[in-house]
């Protein structure tokens, strides 16, 4: 089953011919509908001496950034590609990291640092206990999506490691609390 991802679009142009009318026509159209594009320039491994110059025209002409890439010499592949893409659609994070060995330290540590950034949000309202529930959601949700990353299907085992867990990082939180409020 296919998770329902946001409209993002990438568009692949093929280097070595050129930007053609139908280019034109499905940026135009893409950007008509206020969808997020990322373009690529494709076969810049074939014109590596002109790279600069072809980018600079295509962008001109295009009124759009470029990102050059060679699919079959793996240029701008798998760091920049990868990292556009999921800046455009978070969404594809995980399924990235299930695809992608390489990628998968990186999703994990985005995960963790998102959810670790809402978390202290959360912190700062100051009602006590208010932000509880929140955060046990979050960290379970989190637990799951690296359980998810790392193809570790949440098994009725694992429930007691995941509150386990989610327990000691929230003692921990309150014990730092109460100690910062001692001193």
């Amino acid at each position: 089953r296919r998770a329902s991802l946001p409209p993002a679009l990438q568009r692949v142009l093929d280097g070595a011919a050129g930007v053609t009318a139908a280019d034109y026509r499905w940026v135009g159209r893409l950007r008509r509908l206020g969808i997020p594009l990322l373009v690529l320039l494709n076969k810049c491994d074939l014109f590596e001496a002109d790279l600069s110059a072809r980018q600079k025209e295509v962008e001109r002409r295009l009124a759009a950034t470029i990102l050059p890439t060679s699919a079959r010499a793996g240029i701008n592949v798998p760091d920049e590609l990868i990292a556009k893409m999921v800046n455009i659609c978070p969404k594809l994070t995980v399924p990235l990291g299930r695809e992608l060995p390489d990628f998968r330290r990186k999703a994990a540590r985005r995960l963790t640092h998102k959810t670790a950034v809402l978390n202290g949000i959360i912190a700062l309202q100051p009602i006590p206990l208010l932000d509880l529930p929140v955060q046990i959601m979050l960290l379970t949700g989190l637990l799951y999506r690296l359980a998810a990353l790392y193809q570790h299907p949440p098994a009725h085992t694992r429930r007691r490691e995941a509150v386990l867990a989610i327990a000691a990082t929230l003692a921990t939180r309150y014990a730092a609390q109460q100690l910062i409020k001692l001193i």
